[in-house]
């Protein structure tokens, strides 16, 4: 990679982690505010749509440091780094996240499974 293009892989990284994470912040803000509205056009009983706006709560704050994540890992496989790329997902699912569905029900119960998915990020 010459010095040129090392300027501009650098300003394109900026330009699609702010992207990505406006993107992310703005979805989690209405999902947050319209989730039980959201959930609640599937009639599910109030004790489902509780749970289920607390989870989408959870995704909501995973979804931001998500959209860094994946951002960083599709510039590594943009850059030919291939390995490191596929080590960055692995780690987020096997070191983290299934480690995480196990162990957090432990402390938190059923809402320990709803924040597993923040090692997912």
């Amino acid at each position: 990679m010459s010095s040129n293009n090392k300027k501009r892989v650098t300003d394109s990284l900026k330009y699609s982690l702010m992207l990505s994470v406006i993107v992310a912040m703005v979805s989690s803000t209405l999902l947050i505010i319209f989730g039980e509205n959201i959930l609640g056009l599937f009639r599910a009983t109030d004790a489902v749509v509780a749970y289920g706006v607390q989870g989408l709560r959870f995704y909501s704050i995973a979804m931001i440091f998500l959209a860094v994540t994946n951002t960083i890992g599709v510039l590594y496989q943009a850059i030919g780094k291939g390995k490191e790329s596929l080590l960055l997902a692995v780690a987020r699912q096997g070191l983290f996240f299934i480690p995480a569905l196990f162990i957090m029900p432990q402390f938190l119960g059923a809402t320990g499974i709803l924040s597993a998915q923040l090692a997912d990020t």
